[in-house]
């Protein structure tokens, strides 16, 4: 059973991702971003994808490949957060990640093939953790960070970058 995640169990950078997480069932919560965020794609022209709502902003396709890469990172220092190593983790630079992915030359079916590959990766990580797994920490640089904080942080960057895909580039 998870325990009340606390601030103390992740950076404040990462409070505007974890508060917009309501579900304490953080793999149901995945589960559920799975379903809604690939019938959200899927339901895009491909002019749509290629929209920025700004210059120098990134494209949907972008966005949509930015909240894989970061997915993948977060689900990397979480497993092994979770093994018990300690050793200091560090982040990436993701102007450069999406940038150099060219995720803007690919299909809407290949990217939403990927992301749903990532996320079930991400939910197997989760379900195959032993509970005591769940409240170890690990250092991103020098902040502290919780596995299960973690969890909530990959959901709440997804939510953090569909509210804003809905807000900005579609206004839905």
């Amino acid at each position: 059973m998870l325990n009340k995640l606390e601030k103390k169990d992740y950076p404040e950078y990462f409070e505007k991702y974890v508060e917009l997480i309501t579900d304490s069932d953080i793999v149901h919560a995945l589960k559920q971003q799975l379903e809604q965020t690939s019938a959200l794609f899927k339901g895009l022209t491909e002019d749509q994808l290629l929209h920025r709502y700004a210059e120098g902003k990134w494209a949907v396709k972008e966005v949509f490949g930015h909240i894989m890469d970061h997915e993948r990172l977060l689900s990397y220092w979480l497993y092994r957060f979770a093994r018990g190593d300690m050793t200091p983790l560090s982040g990436g630079d993701r102007e450069l990640s999406v940038q150099n992915a060219r995720y803007i030359e690919r299909s809407a079916a290949s990217l939403i093939e990927e992301y749903a590959a990532v996320r079930q990766s991400t939910i197997q990580l989760l379900q195959g953790l032993p509970e005591e797994a769940w409240s170890r920490n690990g250092y991103a640089g020098d902040q502290v960070m919780s596995v299960q904080a973690l969890a909530f942080i990959i959901a709440g960057h997804e939510k953090y970058h569909i509210n804003m895909i809905e807000e900005r580039y579609l206004k839905l």
